[in-house]
């Protein structure tokens, strides 16, 4: 993605922090205010459905937090508050406390005499953004199940279905022979991004990106607005190997919109920036 070619069409106002909320004369109380609303399916195909268990890139969090509730488990969806830092590593008020990811344990039994580990994480942006989903990660373990576990043809030719493109396999620099693949679904500018040559030459710079230490270098080379990365595992010489070399033992589904994450970290960071700006142009009274 350009990021310049979507200019400030998304903001929905000037970057100022509010004067309401004050506390008397002294510091301005800290309250998120949203200043960007980049639209759902952004980067996307029009005819490509890209999500996992539901959750979309782009959700609300009001939405996300529906569609987790709709699933019949033994335990509520857990929400994680995390106050706002930002990327220099300075701290926000502890008003600031906003949901940055809700995860859901989905476990079941299976035909073997183990729980099917299955766990959703679902990672959101701070309020300034609209608290909008910007990554989706979700694992399962068939461990003692080896009837359940799905065929990895079968998975990859069922997202293929659904993204309306074919995934692209990238090679591990950190595998172990308990490794059997990574595969990428890759978007940019609303088409199905397919890489010329080698794919694995530049992983690094073109993956899921949203671990916590990333977002703010997601998608640097602007050219893969969206990946949706499937991992598989098996260990067929080693410890609990799939009962084929096309089933998977464990499989983890990574959605990430890295162009969203950049801009929207970008929008909340400048929101926290104008708070501390406003901050540092107070002096407080002192009485001589």
């Amino acid at each position: 993605m350009n990021r310049y070619a979507l200019a400030a069409g998304f903001a929905l106002s000037v970057l100022a922090f509010p004067g309401a909320g004050r506390a008397g004369p002294g510091a301005p109380v800290f309250q998120w205010r949203q200043t960007l609303n980049m639209p759902k399916r952004a980067n996307l195909p029009p005819d490509a459905k890209v999500d996992i268990l539901g959750i979309e890139l782009g959700d609300t969090l009001l939405e996300a937090r529906a569609k987790l509730a709709k699933f019949r488990v033994k335990y509520p969806p857990q929400e994680r508050m995390t106050i706002y830092q930002d990327s220099t590593g300075t701290i926000a008020p502890k008003e600031s406390a906003y949901v940055s990811d809700i995860s859901l344990s989905m476990d079941r039994m299976g035909t073997g005499n183990s729980p099917i580990q299955d766990t959703v994480i679902v990672y959101f942006s701070a309020p300034a953004s609209g608290s909008q989903v910007i990554g989706v990660r979700r694992l399962v373990y068939y461990h003692n199940n080896p009837a359940d576990e799905p065929r990895i043809s079968d998975i990859l030719n069922q997202i293929s279905s659904k993204v309306r493109g074919n995934p692209e396999k990238g090679a591990r620099v950190y595998g172990t022979n308990y490794d059997l693949g990574d595969y990428y679904f890759v978007f940019d500018d609303g088409q199905y991004f397919r890489r010329v040559g080698s794919y694995s030459a530049a992983q690094s710079k073109c993956d899921a990106n949203i671990a916590e230490q990333w977002q703010m270098n997601a998608n640097p080379t602007g050219k893969c607005d969206i990946v949706y990365k499937v991992i598989f595992n098996h260990g067929p010489t080693g410890s609990d190997p799939g009962i084929s070399p096309d089933h998977a033992h464990t499989i983890q589904f990574v959605l990430s919109d890295n162009e969203r994450t950049w801009r929207n970290r970008t929008a909340d960071g400048e929101f926290f920036n104008a708070y501390v700006q406003d901050m540092k142009s107070r002096a407080a009274a002192i009485r001589l």
